[in-house]
């Protein structure tokens, strides 16, 4: 077995611990989920991150005033918005519909007028897309190989690829513990693109950006949040429940919850 298949293989068995993967989630149940947390979703846990990503792509040339971006599963616009001012246009693709509806809300809202959008998933964007920079940035779909090398098709200079790389899995990985189940997000982690990339030859660069949040909540306000995570993906029943107070409950202290951590993010670049 080659090198590139080692580390496909790994990639593959750690990307399966994903909950979605271990619930049984299919398209239609994640499409569901995106579009059910489109209202709700914030970057604020990676604002800081995302600010520094943006800032050294532009201080390095990378990405000028004459770019054009396709920011794939762009979401809400936590990328396609601070790209916005600095840039010619960017297309937003995404296959939620409600996404895409609130990232030309918050467009309108800041009187943005060169962003985009494109309903589609990762593998449909339509091959006459094609921009300066293909970007994407937290999008599930598009950790696996073919997914990876599906941004080339859509770029005629860089293809710039971000995820979390947060070390351990803190409450949440306990929480799925007690419920018995051996879930992380480990296979989200930039290392396994970077190799993946490297192995067959392509010259990608890697660095990671930090962030540090600090959140004290009170006990009853941590358990719900925990309860609504859990739900996503599977229903709720009093043991789980009682499981999940025990958890929370460990980790207390006068009655609040310490959540503060680090939130770390990796950004792999590399030219096509």
């Amino acid at each position: 077995m080659g090198n590139e298949d080692i580390i496909c293989s790994e990639w593959i068995r750690e990307r399966a611990k994903h909950p979605s993967f271990g619930e049984g989630k299919d398209y239609e149940d994640m499409q569901r989920m995106w579009n059910e947390s489109a209202t709700t979703y914030s970057d604020s846990q990676y604002s800081a991150i995302s600010d520094d990503i943006v800032s050294a792509l532009l201080s390095e040339g990378i990405v000028n005033k004459d770019s054009t971006i396709l920011d794939i599963g762009c979401g809400t616009g936590s990328f396609a918005l601070r790209f916005s001012p600095h840039v010619s246009k960017v297309i937003g693709s995404d296959s939620s519909p409600k996404m895409l509806e609130r990232l030309m809300d918050n467009a309108s809202e800041r009187n943005v007028n060169n962003i985009e959008p494109l309903l589609s998933d990762c593998l449909s964007i339509p091959s006459d897309v094609v921009c300066d920079v293909a970007f994407s940035s937290l999008c599930p779909p598009m950790n696996d190989p073919e997914s990876l090398l599906s941004m080339e098709a859509h770029s005629k200079r860089y293809c710039i690829y971000v995820s979390s790389a947060n070390i351990g899995n803190g409450i949440e990985g306990e929480v799925w513990k007690a419920l018995g189940c051996d879930y992380s997000y480990s296979g989200y982690d930039t290392t396994y693109p970077f190799e993946y990339l490297r192995s067959i030859g392509k010259d990608a660069k890697l660095r990671f950006f930090t962030q540090r949040n600090q959140s004290i909540i009170p006990i009853e306000e941590c358990v719900n949040r925990y309860l609504r995570l859990v739900s996503k993906y599977r229903g709720m029943n009093g043991d789980m429940e009682h499981t999940i107070r025990d958890v929370i409950a460990s980790h207390a202290k006068d009655g609040n919850i310490d959540l503060s951590r680090e939130m770390r993010m990796g950004m792999l670049i590399w030219e096509v």
